[in-house]
């Protein structure tokens, strides 16, 4: 058989997305994502709740008595909590031929990430989480749970909160607001659950760097109503971020996400737009899920990225399709089916498959 329907076929194969998009989660439950995580803007370092209980009932195929749960507690004293996320895949890749360049084939094995958390509780209402990254980057703040409801100031290097947080840093939205892996910021952050609200709000360096080397600085604000309306579970949410970085040029961001939840049928999106040096651009990203029984569901996204409102200059497009399964707690099997699309002024739409297949282990 030819290599490119070979390469075809195996794409048809594995069909599954990119990542593991844990926002829907939030808007399924209608719950702030600091009901299973200590971070209370989400990922990293779970909770006893988040590991044992949510883990073991609610996402995985196999559902665990209470002794079996007790096996996924991530505390190993009062004191200090342990957790990680490993991530790899395979992939394939190919290239069309487009605007003089010859078709391009690819494999590879990948490991996507590689975090190890320890929780360290000081008293009653301090919590210290370091992470330790497989780019030897992460994380690590201070969590003072010292504020009224539920509310905490996080003192350290950490993500500011902002719009949904996204394990894949390829969408859109991570990708153009400059949230990629490894950019954490210095800073302090404050954050408030009030009945049916998530508040936040966050000062922080812009450099993405331990201290900062201008006086640049970044200030990010983050709201989240979630309730039920007309058999409905409902989030809607506003955000934004304005970062000085003298002496370079201000940007601006704003946005809106949203999420909606009606039996087996889950949605969030979000849209962005951001602003720097005269040119305005728009993200757009957004995931629908369906789940087809416990453990087991099916996944369809879509971003797209203009970096100055104008489609003639260039802008990209990509779709996943997913089929993500939970066989048991702590282990994700994902496989995937990507088709990215860029254009360019004067040259023809460069496209890009790739498939690939994940898995993910976590407690």
């Amino acid at each position: 058989m030819p290599r490119q329907p070979l390469l075809l076929l195996l794409m048809a194969l594995v069909t599954a997305s990119t990542a593991l998009a844990l926002p829907r989660y939030s808007a399924q439950y209608g719950q702030s994502c600091h009901l299973c995580h200590v971070n209370p803007a989400g990922g990293g370092l779970r909770t006893a709740y988040g590991s044992q209980f949510f883990a073991g009932s609610e996402m995985a195929e196999k559902v665990l008595g209470m002794e079996e749960m007790e096996l996924l507690s991530p505390k190993l004293s009062e004191r200090v909590d342990l957790g990680l996320d490993l991530r790899g895949m395979a992939w394939l890749q190919q290239q069309p031929e487009a605007n003089g360049a010859p078709n391009r084939d690819g494999s590879s094995f990948f490991l996507m990430q590689g975090d190890l958390y320890l929780g360290l509780r000081i008293g009653e209402k301090v919590q210290v989480v370091v992470e330790q990254s497989l780019r030897g980057e992460g994380e690590s703040h201070a969590l003072l749970q010292v504020l009224p409801w539920h509310g905490s100031v996080k003192v350290g290097r950490f993500l500011p909160n902002y719009g949904w947080r996204w394990a894949d840093h390829n969408t859109a939205a991570r990708q153009a607001l400059g949230y990629a892996a490894g950019q954490a910021d210095t800073g302090v952050e404050v954050e408030l659950h009030p009945d049916h609200f998530s508040l936040s709000l966050a000062v922080t360096n812009d450099n993405s760097g331990l201290m900062d080397g201008d006086d640049g600085k970044a200030l990010t604000a983050r709201g989240l109503w979630q309730g039920q309306l007309a058999g409905m579970t409902l989030g809607l949410g506003l955000d934004g971020r304005i970062s000085d970085r003298a002496p370079s040029a201000s940007r601006s961001i704003s946005g809106l996400f949203a999420g909606l939840s009606k039996g087996p049928f889950t949605w969030t999106g979000q849209l962005d737009r951001m602003e720097e040096a005269g040119h305005v651009g728009i993200a757009l990203s957004h995931e629908a899920a369906w789940k087809l029984r416990r453990g087991l569901d099916l996944l369809f996204a879509h971003d797209f990225h203009d970096q100055d409102m104008n489609r003639a200059s260039g802008a990209w497009t990509r779709q996943r399709l997913a089929m993500e399964w939970t066989p048991q707690p702590g282990l994700a099997l994902q496989p995937a089916l990507g088709i990215r699309e860029d254009s360019a002024p004067g040259l023809d739409k460069a496209r890009q498959l790739q498939a690939e297949i994940q898995i993910h282990i976590f407690m």
